[in-house]
């Protein structure tokens, strides 16, 4: 899929034009999660159990627009029962404060650390209201979009 989109937007696109993008597939029956990033940030997977988030790291590969007939590598990692998977956009991560910092991996990480307990719902509305405060006086520059899901398959005693 990355690898025709990002054809047809060389072909359509004549301002140099370029997406970042993430895409997965994650089987419902059994967990399994196929996935690929186009310079997209990675998300962050916490096992069910565990009271911490980590990178989930993938292959790196171009923006969509970048060169034409890029081969995208996909990665794959298995979910389990009650395992969280957060995605985001890097309107997050490069969201700034007054003096100009970015708000940044490691504060998202810490706020999903902090709120592990949290349902999806809440661990989206914590983030937010953490970037707000942080970005508090200067003007939103980018798109912002969180996505957390929860897989709900397989076993809870598994």
């Amino acid at each position: 899929v990355l690898f025709r989109v990002n054809n047809q937007l060389l072909e359509s696109s004549k301002s140099g034009l370029f997406v970042t993008a993430w895409i997965g597939t994650l089987d419902l029956s059994n967990g399994h999660l196929i996935f690929a990033s186009a310079g997209h940030p990675f998300p962050y997977l916490m096992r069910n159990g565990s009271n911490e988030y980590e990178m989930l790291k993938s292959s790196v590969n171009l923006v969509l627009g970048g060169f034409g007939n890029f081969k995208y590598k996909q990665s794959e990692v298995d979910m389990h029962h009650g395992d969280r998977l957060f995605l985001y956009t890097d309107g997050l991560d490069e969201a700034r404060s007054e003096d100009g910092g970015f708000f940044g991996k490691d504060r998202i990480k810490k706020n999903l650390d902090e709120n592990v307990g949290e349902t999806i719902r809440g661990t989206v509305l914590n983030m937010k209201a953490a970037v707000d405060k942080y970005t508090e006086g200067t003007e939103q520059f980018d798109d912002l979009t969180m996505l957390t899901l929860e897989y709900r398959g397989g076993k809870a005693d598994e």
